[in-house]
């Protein structure tokens, strides 16, 4: 197990964005195992949205592609409200690219150290923005 939060910072709370069963639940446990928190699992980004409204949440790991409206439209929402976020695909980086997206990528099946990497950038955004 890898740990990420020391006793100084607390756990993010992450809400995942993802129609696919087994890949969700593959990255709640990769996020608690890393010490992490999840806010809330949305199938498509319609329930996204409300989870937002509802949940504390301080960044977003969606699919590239769900079902229900385009996740871009959901990328460009995040970036508008600052939340930090990062799209996953089992395809490669650059189809998430060629759609649209800008935010980090996280290819499936996950790796703990990649899902690592991806949080520790949302950290370190956090502090920027803080200073």
């Amino acid at each position: 197990m890898l740990a990420c939060c020391s006793k100084f910072e607390k756990p993010l709370q992450i809400l995942i964005v993802e129609d696919d069963t087994v890949s969700s639940i593959d990255l709640e446990c990769i996020l608690e195992d890393l010490g992490h928190q999840v806010a809330a699992v949305a199938v498509s980004p319609v329930f996204a949205a409300k989870a937002l409204k509802t949940r504390h949440v301080d960044a977003v790991i969606f699919g590239a592609t769900l079902v229900g409206l385009p996740p871009y439209a959901l990328a460009k929402s995040l970036e508008l409200q600052g939340l930090p976020a990062a799209v996953t695909s089992s395809h490669s980086e650059e189809f998430a690219r060629v759609l649209g997206f800008k935010a980090p990528f996280l290819r499936k099946p996950y790796q703990h150290e990649d899902v690592a990497k991806v949080l520790d950038g949302f950290r370190s955004r956090e502090v920027a923005t803080a200073a």
